[in-house]
């Protein structure tokens, strides 16, 4: 076997081996007696360049450096096979998914109360979804137009129907399940 010499055989051996340890995982991930799908997503925080421009790293904002991968899979959720050039900012991917799972949380909270922790009501779902995205009672309170101290007992009776002492375990709760 040749030793890679260049840059861009160090980056293609990285993408390779990553490409082997991907396929086991996602089969696993996949199986058929998995309890629920999960969301998976690939994606990179900058380009390489590669030699591009006779230039190496991230430094500069030519499409090598700033274009990056951005997959994401939710069987049963997201349509497969969706292709896009559409410009995409990383820093809407953590809220996105959150919603997702929280969506999703909340769909499985319907059909089954008990087992999700209690029956929140249509507002307290709403409050629900924006914590997890990590806005404030303040925030919360602008974005659904109601005062801050209905916030709070929003935020309140949701910890009490969850089960939970504060925010976070309640955020926990509802992206884990």
């Amino acid at each position: 076997a040749e030793l890679a010499t260049l840059p861009g055989d160090f980056y293609d051996s990285s993408v390779m081996y990553l490409d082997a340890l991907t396929g086991p995982l996602l089969e696993r991930l996949y199986e058929p007696d998995a309890e629920r799908p999960s969301i998976v997503v690939f994606t990179s925080d900058h380009g390489e360049m590669l030699g591009d421009h006779g230039l190496y790293q991230k430094f500069c904002l030519f499409e090598g450096a700033v274009r990056v991968p951005l997959i994401v899979s939710y069987p049963g959720h997201l349509p497969e096979g969706r292709v896009t050039d559409a410009l995409t900012e990383l820093i809407g991917v953590y809220p996105t998914l959150a919603e997702l799972l929280v969506k999703d949380y909340l769909q499985r909270a319907e059909s089954d109360p008990a087992s999700a922790g209690g029956d929140l009501t249509p507002r307290e779902r709403e409050v629900l979804v924006l914590l997890v995205e990590g806005l404030n009672n303040p925030e919360i309170s602008e974005r659904l137009c109601i005062s801050l101290g209905t916030t709070r007992s929003h935020v309140s009776n949701i910890l009490s129907k969850l089960g939970v002492s504060n925010r976070g375990e309640a955020i926990a709760l509802a992206l884990r399940h």
